[in-house]
């Protein structure tokens, strides 16, 4: 994890608080299910619960249906070999099938539109919105970074992705996410903006995104399935150029400074930045 930890600080030009010149980070692989992954865990069914009945009653009528064919299979082979000897008797026969037949289609029918219902219900109802909540948080207070496996493995089932690579992709947005909020700057200022700032999630996944950029494939395209589930927006390919590097941690650490300032009003103004690049290559 330390070496990981140094790949991020150095990316990024920002290092985690020390105590006695030791980051004191920790990280921490849970078990649990958070509050905001429980509807995630049960599926992707609204009232799972409910669906279920619906199929049950469904396997019912059609199994009464069968009860009633199978005999009158029966009785159409034997007069299909042998005419019946009174035709009167056969016509009741087969008026008072088609009768049961009926009713039973009826009920069948009624059945499968309310499970059609509650399908589509499930599907309107977006089970795969997901929330970055749901697999992992950090602590101002200790200074680490916990991510849940059971929500990332339920999220690696249902969008296809190998859980692994997911919770590699995972980790390392959160990790930027707790460093963009307490890391230390080259003048060893911390961030002054409100630890829930939207904008902080955004560079966050702009500095996950470049960072797995020059890795294996999989693992970019794993991290990208995920943070499109979780409704990030588009980043515009500028922020990912490589030569726009300098630019973008000029740009961070200013906004970090600011109380106030919208990134986007920030990037867009080209203000030029007094961050000095042999000021970077000297930090460590």
């Amino acid at each position: 994890m330390s070496s990981l930890r140094l790949e991020l600080e150095q990316s990024i030009y920002l290092k985690f608080p020390e105590v006695n010149r030791k980051p004191q980070i920790r990280f921490e692989e849970s078990m649990e299910i958070p509050p905001a992954a429980e509807q995630l865990m049960r599926g992707m069914y609204h009232d799972p619960e409910r669906v279920k009945g619906h199929f049950q009653e469904l396997q019912q009528q059609v199994s009464e249906l069968i009860e009633l064919l199978l005999p009158w299979r029966s009785k159409i082979r034997e007069w299909a070999d042998r005419l019946p000897e009174k035709p009167l008797e056969a016509e009741r026969y087969l008026r008072d099938y088609a009768r049961q037949i009926g009713e039973n289609e009826k009920l069948r029918r009624r059945r499968e539109e309310q499970l059609l219902e509650q399908l589509q219900e499930s599907a309107r109802a977006d089970a795969l919105s997901l929330s970055c909540a749901m697999f992992g948080e950090y602590s101002l207070t200790d200074e680490a970074v916990k991510i849940f496996l059971k929500p990332i493995g339920k999220a690696a089932e249902v969008l296809q992705l190998n859980p692994e690579l997911l919770r590699q992709g995972i980790r390392v947005y959160f990790f930027f996410l707790l460093l963009l909020i307490v890391g230390l700057d080259l003048d060893g200022e911390t961030c002054r903006r409100a630890h829930q700032d939207p904008d902080l999630q955004r560079l966050a996944d702009i500095y996950t995104l470049r960072y797995l950029h020059p890795q294996p494939d999989e693992l970019r395209q794993s991290y990208e399935a995920w943070r499109t589930a979780c409704g990030a927006r588009d980043i515009p390919a500028e922020y990912l150029a490589p030569r726009r590097a300098e630019q973008l941690r000029a740009a961070m650490i200013f906004w970090r400074r600011q109380k106030n300032l919208p990134w986007d009003d920030l990037w867009r103004s080209g203000k030029p930045f007094s961050q000095r690049e042999e000021e970077m290559n000297h930090w460590y």
